[in-house]
Order: C-alpha cells, then sequence, then structure tokens
C-alpha cells in the first residue's frame, strides 16, 4: 500500500512540474524580452526570482497541500515540499539538457531567451557574482518552496475538523 502511494505522490509530481514547464515560456520568455533592455544584467536573476514567487512557491504549496488532503498529514511538510521542487528542478533541467534534441525541449527550456540573459549577466557581472548570486537564489527558492509545504500543512489541517489543530 505504500508503494501505492508513493507511486501516486510521484506522478502528481510529475503531472504538476510538467504543467509549470510547458507554461514557463508563456511568462517567463516575455518577462525575459521585455525586462532585458531595462534590467540589462541583473534580467536573469529578476526573473528567476519572479518566477519562484508566482510559479515555484505556489507548485510545492499546491503539491502539499494536494498530498496532504489525499493521503493525510506529512511526517515532514517541507521535505515533501523540497522532494517535489528537487524533481522539479531535475525535469528543467532534463529539458535544458535534452533541448537539442527537440523543438518542443527547446521552447520549454527557453533556450531563445534563457542563453542570452545568462550571457548578459556573466558579461556584465563577471562569472564569480553571477554564481554567488545563482546559488544564493537557488537557497532562496528551496527556502521558498519549503515555506510553502509547511504553510499547505498548517492550511490544509486548521481545515481539516478531525485535526487537533484549533
Amino acid at each position: 500500500m505504500k508503494n501505492r502511494g508513493w507511486v501516486g505522490r510521484g506522478v502528481l509530481a510529475v503531472v504538476l512540474a510538467v504543467a509549470a514547464i510547458a507554461a514557463a515560456p508563456a511568462v517567463m520568455g516575455p518577462s525575459y524580452e521585455v525586462l532585458q533592455p531595462r534590467l540589462g544584467p541583473l534580467t536573469l536573476i529578476v526573473v528567476e526570482v519572479l518566477y519562484a514567487l508566482f510559479i515555484d512557491f505556489p507548485l510545492a504549496t499546491a503539491y502539499v497541500a494536494i498530498v496532504t488532503v489525499w493521503q493525510g498529514p506529512r511526517r515532514s511538510p517541507a521535505r515533501s515540499a523540497l522532494g517535489f521542487t528537487l524533481l522539479f528542478f531535475a525535469l528543467i533541467g532534463a529539458c535544458v539538457a535534452l533541448a537539442p534534441t527537440s523543438e518542443l525541449l527547446a521552447t520549454w527550456a527557453l533556450a531563445d531567451t534563457f542563453p542570452v540573459a545568462i550571457a548578459e549577466a556573466v558579461d556584465g557581472l563577471g562569472a564569480p557574482t553571477v554564481g554567488l548570486l545563482l546559488g544564493g537564489f537557488l537557497a532562496f527558492d528551496l527556502a521558498l518552496c519549503a515555506t510553502g509545504g509547511v504553510t499547505a500543512d498548517a492550511l490544509v489541517l486548521s481545515r481539516d475538523p478531525k485535526s487537533d489543530i484549533t
């Protein structure tokens, strides 16, 4: 029975992640194009932070909320959210790595805008600074998603009449 729950959670995570990855070109691509002339080398970080706030956080929150309603409270909702987020990042990485093999994956990987933003960031700020900013962004994104998991768990359990939370 535990395997079924694990498989179901995995399928849910993949479906949510693929939906977000497929939607990214509609949101992130135009964001890069509009902000690049105005923000220059900082476009990469600004767009990624906006994406974390408006996509990653709600997605991790939704994942934990759905799983909590479906299978009951998580032992560690932050860890559940981080597990989802790492799968999401892995699928994004796979899209980026496989982008040269497929037009669809290239679109999902933002192959027409993302490399330009990285190149401009490195040219304008230098590789060490961009590395530091991306490392800080990654820590921020993971903390944000973990917070989303805890928030979802608290919200779902606070509405459950059988829960211990008052």
